[in-house]
């Protein structure tokens, strides 16, 4: 027989699960946790440098903040320099990742270099 309890508690809602345990919710936590994770939330180069930082691991993450350190329109960005830098820390995590290749062919065709933009843009990873 299950289901789901409600009780108030104070300042503080209990939610009890019926033949469980029950667990304290404590509003106010969740408020503070909220408003220190606004900051990450409030544009997209912020989310992606957040995302960099939490997972540096993801080529994913490094190329979709490299993109949005050249193109965010508006805001104060890093710009192609740190874009260059990132999508070559992402092709260094996964060179068979798509994006990743997608823009290092973008990056060899900007440098003139068409027969390695080739390689790249054709999915023939070098």
């Amino acid at each position: 027989m299950g289901g789901i309890g409600l009780f108030e508690f104070g300042s503080s809602t209990i939610y009890r699960i019926l033949g469980g345990d029950a667990f304290l919710f404590d509003p106010h936590l969740v408020l503070q946790i909220n408003v220190s994770r606004k900051a990450i939330f409030a544009d997209e180069l912020a989310f992606w440098k957040d995302a960099v930082d939490h997972s540096p691991s993801s080529a994913y993450a490094h190329v979709m903040y490299a993109i949005r350190c050249n193109t965010v329109e508006g805001l104060p960005r890093p710009g192609l320099a740190a874009a260059r830098k990132y999508i070559h820390k992402a092709y260094a995590i996964d060179s068979k990742e798509k994006y990743v290749n997608h823009y290092m062919g973008l990056l060899a065709l900007e440098d003139g270099k068409f027969k390695e933009a080739n390689r790249f843009l054709n999915g023939k990873f070098p």
